[in-house]
């Protein structure tokens, strides 16, 4: 390892949260005339390096049961489709089923973060660790 490079867990990097998200998909209340971007797995999944786009916003009613993580915060799917990853590009919320590494350092690269979760080797432990 180079003597620039510090090993370090990622909580030192930045803050690791889950989503939230009270309430399920039937409730449409909280989605119409939505402005605020809700990523799910599918969004991550369908993704490559940035999520661009989700299929469902949140309008203000749905906000008030969520949190809003900030643009280029790395997005780490729990379930359904574990391990994958992508950054947002905006600020957005994330659902229950998401981890999100918000970053709190000036040298951190989400980048680096997002292809480090993709590599082969990290995708293995996590899935043998979700059995």
């Amino acid at each position: 390892m180079s003597e620039k490079w510090e090993l370090v867990t990622l909580d030192k990097l930045g803050e690791i949260r889950a989503g939230l998200q009270s309430a399920r998909h039937l409730d449409n209340s909280l989605y119409i005339f939505g402005y605020v971007p809700l990523v799910d797995g599918n969004d991550i999944y369908n993704s490559r390096l940035f999520i661009t786009k989700t299929n469902r916003s949140y309008n203000l009613k749905g906000l008030s049961q969520s949190r809003i993580f900030p643009k280029n915060t790395v997005c780490i799917v729990r379930c359904g489709n574990a391990g994958y990853s992508s950054l947002t590009k905006f600020d957005s919320c994330l659902s229950d089923k998401i981890y999100g590494l918000i970053p709190q350092k000036e040298n951190f690269d989400a980048k680096f973060i997002k292809y480090f979760f993709d590599s082969p080797r990290i995708k293995k432990g996590y899935f043998l660790f979700q059995s």
